[in-house]
C-alpha cells in the first residue's frame, strides 16, 4: 500500500514538474516570437518590379513573372500553419506533426514551433529558430527529461539554408539585394547566394515547365550523432496556390542524400498562411 502511494506521489511530482518546465519553454519561445514580430516595420512596403532587375538569370525572371509578384508590395513578414509527418532515421516510423511559423524578411529570421507525440502518447515540442544570423534547435518533451538543444556554426549554416529554401513562401525576397544574389547555371536552374554579415550559403533552384520552383538542393551539415558532415540535401516545392495574388508552394518534402541511400525525413503541407500580419495565432 505504501509503495503504491509513493509511486503515485512520484508520478504526480514528475507530471507537475514537467508541466512547469513546459510552461517555461512556451514562455521562452513566445518571447522569441514576439521579438521577431516586434522588429517588423509596419509601414507600407514599396511595390516590386522584377523586370527592373537586369542581374536576374532567365529562369528566375520567368519564375518571378509566373508567381505574379510584379506590382505587389514587398513581403515583410509571414505567419503560417503546417501539418505533416516526420521521422528521425531512415528506418524510423513516421509521426504526425502540427506546426506554426513566424518569418521576418527584414531582418531575416524565423521561429518554427512544432508539436508531436512520442510513441503516439508523450507530447513533444520542437522549436527551430534563425535570428541575427544564428540558428538553434530545441527539443522539449513533456516531463523531467533533459531537453536537446543544438547550436553552433553548423546549425547556423543549416538554418540559413532553410531560410533560403523557404523564400518560395515569401518570394519578393528572391529579388537581388545586399543579402541575395543570383548566379546563372542553365535555362532550367540557377544558384542563389544568401549572405548575412560574414556568413554565406548557396543553393541551386530548379524550375519546371510552368516556370515555378520544383526543387532546391544544397550542401548542408548533417548531424551524424558523432559530429557534423556536409551532405547533399534537397527539398521539393509543390501544390502552388494563390495567396493575396502571389503563387506560393503549399507542399514540401525534405530529403538527405546519404552515402547509404536517400533519407526523406519531413513532409509538410501549409494549412494557413498570411503575409504582413505580424501577430501570433
Amino acid at each position: 500500500m505504501l509503495e503504491r502511494q509513493v509511486l503515485i506521489i512520484v508520478g504526480f511530482l514528475l507530471l507537475s514538474g514537467g508541466a512547469i518546465t513546459i510552461y517555461a519553454f512556451h514562455q521562452h519561445v513566445g518571447h522569441e516570437i514576439e521579438t521577431i514580430l516586434d522588429r517588423i516595420d509596419e509601414a507600407p512596403s514599396e511595390t516590386v518590379h522584377p523586370s527592373d532587375d537586369a542581374d536576374v538569370p532567365a529562369p528566375v525572371q520567368r519564375y518571378l513573372e509566373a508567381i505574379g509578384i510584379d506590382g505587389q508590395p514587398a513581403i515583410r513578414s509571414v505567419r503560417l500553419k503546417q501539418r505533416g509527418q516526420m521521422r528521425t532515421s531512415p528506418e524510423g516510423a513516421w509521426i504526425p506533426i502540427e506546426a506554426e511559423q513566424y518569418i521576418s524578411t527584414d531582418p531575416p529570421g524565423f521561429v518554427w514551433l512544432a508539436k508531436t507525440r512520442i510513441m503516439g502518447v508523450i507530447p513533444m515540442w520542437v522549436r527551430d529558430k534563425f535570428t541575427a544570423g544564428h540558428g538553434e534547435m530545441w527539443i522539449r518533451p513533456l516531463g523531467l527529461i533533459t531537453a536537446a538543444r543544438s547550436s553552433g556554426p553548423e546549425v547556423d549554416q543549416g538554418t540559413m539554408l532553410r531560410y533560403l529554401a523557404e523564400m518560395a513562401w515569401f518570394p519578393t525576397a528572391f529579388l537581388p539585394s545586399e543579402n541575395l544574389q543570383w548566379q546563372a547555371i542553365d535555362d532550367r536552374s540557377a544558384r542563389a547566394v544568401f549572405t548575412l554579415g560574414e556568413q554565406s550559403v548557396a543553393a541551386t533552384f530548379e524550375f519546371g515547365d510552368s516556370g515555378l520552383i520544383e526543387r532546391v538542393e544544397a550542401q548542408r551539415y548533417y548531424d551524424t550523432g558523432d559530429g557534423y558532415e556536409l551532405k547533399r540535401w534537397s527539398g521539393i516545392h509543390a501544390d502552388y496556390q494563390d495567396v493575396d495574388g502571389v503563387r506560393i508552394p503549399t507542399g514540401a518534402e525534405l530529403t538527405w542524400h546519404l552515402d547509404d541511400g536517400d533519407f526523406t525525413w519531413l513532409k509538410l503541407e501549409i494549412t494557413d498562411v498570411e503575409f504582413d500580419h505580424p501577430t501570433r495565432y
